[in-house]
């Protein structure tokens, strides 16, 4: 009597066993699949986020970026986004914000068709801490003697994304445009002389 418990014992111990296996090996593999596309993910949401509170926060402050006489008046604008800013990073920065979305496992396959289907992978993003902010201005070459100008609040967020199996910390940079501006020069004019 004792042989057969133990071999039915052995036999349970062996499925399991073998179910434990093949569990892990299909969570480490839709893991490794996932990332790329939780990553993707993750910034999209995480950039929206960004930009909701950026918005409403240069909607509170009212900034105005005036243009006078064919310059900005740089320190206004820098006083009131340096007020700004801080606004920002107190709101993104002081409390960690926990983003939670699922990821339709039928995204993987990158058929358009079944991009909705099939059960849902957990995708949690939590804002951290760390939130920076500068003004950036860029001047880029537009056409011939003109100049494009702009004016940009660029956001550097740190936030931290969990799948089932793994989490990892990430980084997403949000450029936020405040002016745009093209500067026109003068066209140079050549006198040729014909014979």
């Amino acid at each position: 009597m004792s042989s057969f418990y133990l071999k039915r014992r052995i036999k349970s111990f062996l499925r399991s066993s073998v179910l434990l296996v093949i569990c892990v090996t299909f969570l480490y593999y839709t893991n490794s699949v996932l990332y790329p596309l939780a990553y993707t993910y993750s910034k999209v949401i995480c950039e929206s986020y960004v930009n909701e509170n950026v918005r409403s926060i240069l909607k509170e402050s009212a900034i105005q970026v005036s243009y006078q006489n064919g310059s900005y008046n740089v320190e206004v604008i820098q006083a009131q986004l340096i007020e700004a800013t801080s606004l920002l990073e107190e709101r993104l920065g002081s409390n960690d914000k926990v983003l939670i979305s699922k990821i339709p496992i039928g995204a993987f396959t990158g058929i358009h068709l079944l991009e909705n289907t099939g059960f849902k992978v957990p995708l949690r993003i939590r804002i951290l801490q760390s939130v920076s902010s500068q003004i950036v201005s860029d001047v880029k070459e537009y056409g011939l003697n003109n100049a494009l100008v702009e004016i940009c609040l660029v956001v550097n967020v740190k936030y931290m994304m969990f799948l089932p199996l793994s989490d990892e910390e990430m980084r997403v940079e949000v450029k936020y445009p405040l002016a745009i501006t093209i500067f026109e020069g003068n066209a140079v004019t050549l006198n040729i002389k014909q014979d």
